[in-house]
């Protein structure tokens, strides 16, 4: 398995370098484009995200998009061309921060010790650049959330047939929906937007709850993603995505992910509680169950959209039995206002908030 796996590193990495060469002598290199992702920090250190790769000029979606040009925008989505080595600068309140971009184009950069504290602004604009002597500087703005110290919860949720609909259990609905759609015509689950900005906001006008979205989708989705929560008006958050190759740990999708990530975060802040919303076609049921494992008392309420039939629903009930004798209510949705019920029940939510959820159109 090991050797299987090396091969296939191996074997991407010669594609790339070919697929560069061919590009740059028939003069098919493109602008760069600095891909700046959400990241969340800290008051002592913020993390600011992102990939350098070819500009494709994918095109901002339509309500009237035809069918090729979904494909187009999804064949240049998942095509990508990373650059590697590209120094990029991260300025920030007077100071700048470098690093290199890897093999597959990702940069981080950690800038310790500059953010302030307001509970009123807690997204955090960091100036990105790159300048190499053979470009043009290209430029872009990453976002860093600092969650408030009188946050009174998080809340971490997955997006696939949890926020937008995907029909991921279905193959058809599936590829009729990644095929012939896009961030402007997918149809999120009704009386999300609502439930998500109430739960943001809590039970008084004065709290801002960080929402963190999480997926097993490929980093090169991400701008798909941003843009829908944006049409939508569904509350911004980091969107924590996945690398996408040859490499098995990047082609199967298990709880790895999920799992490393919402540890992180909680991790990360030790004094909030969280709430966990996924859905029953995948496994969220079971890494919510073992984020409580790893967690206890961290966890305030799991609310699962039922998309599945039995036998899983059967599997997901008893996940949610033991899950109750640990002291955990994970409720089993077909409804966001059921989930928005039970939060305005614990007092997550103001009863005005519950109200918007349940007069929500249902589609």
């Amino acid at each position: 398995m090991a050797i299987a796996k090396e091969l296939l590193l191996f074997l991407e990495s010669i594609f790339d370098g070919v697929k560069r060469t061919i590009q740059t002598r028939r003069g098919l290199a493109r602008p760069v484009q600095v891909l700046a992702f959400h990241g969340y920090g800290t008051l002592d250190r913020l993390e600011v995200h992102g990939r350098i790769v070819k500009n494709k000029g994918i095109r901002k979606a339509g309500t009237n998009d035809s069918f090729w040009a979904n494909i187009v925008n999804i064949y240049k989505r998942m095509e990508s061309d990373e650059l590697p080595g590209i120094k990029v600068t991260a300025r920030y309140r007077g100071s700048e921060y470098t690093t290199i971009s890897d093999e597959e184009g990702y940069f981080s950069i950690a800038l310790p010790s500059v953010a302030s504290h307001d509970k009123l602004q807690p997204w955090h604009e960091i100036a990105l650049s790159v300048s190499e002597p053979t470009m043009e500087m290209v430029q872009a703005s990453g976002r860093v959330l600092v969650p408030p110290a009188e946050s009174s919860f998080g809340v971490i949720s997955d997006i696939d047939d949890t926020i937008i609909q995907t029909g991921i259990t279905n193959l058809f609905d599936t590829l009729g929906n990644t095929l012939l759609k896009n961030a402007k015509t997918r149809i999120p689950f009704a009386g999300v937007r609502e439930f998500y900005t109430a739960l943001q906001k809590g039970s008084t006008d004065t709290t801002f709850n960080p929402i963190f979205y999480i997926s097993n989708g490929p980093w090169n989705l991400f701008d798909f993603l941003d843009e829908f929560m944006k049409v939508n008006e569904i509350p911004p958050g980091p969107i924590l995505l996945r690398d996408f190759g040859l490499d098995r740990d990047k082609i199967i999708a298990d709880g790895h992910h999920k799992i490393k990530k919402i540890s992180d975060i909680l991790n990360k802040y030790p004094e909030i509680p969280f709430v966990l919303l996924g859905d029953s076609g995948e496994k969220d049921p079971e890494i919510y169950q073992q984020i409580c494992q790893l967690f206890p008392n961290r966890i305030k309420a799991v609310y699962i959209r039922d998309v599945t039939s039995e036998p899983r629903d059967s599997r997901v009930r008893k996940i949610a039995a033991d899950m109750a004798a640990q002291g955990v209510d994970m409720l089993i949705i077909e409804h966001t206002c059921e989930a928005a019920e039970h939060a305005a029940g614990i007092g997550l939510i103001d009863n005005d908030s519950l109200t918007m959820v349940q007069t929500a159109n249902y589609r």
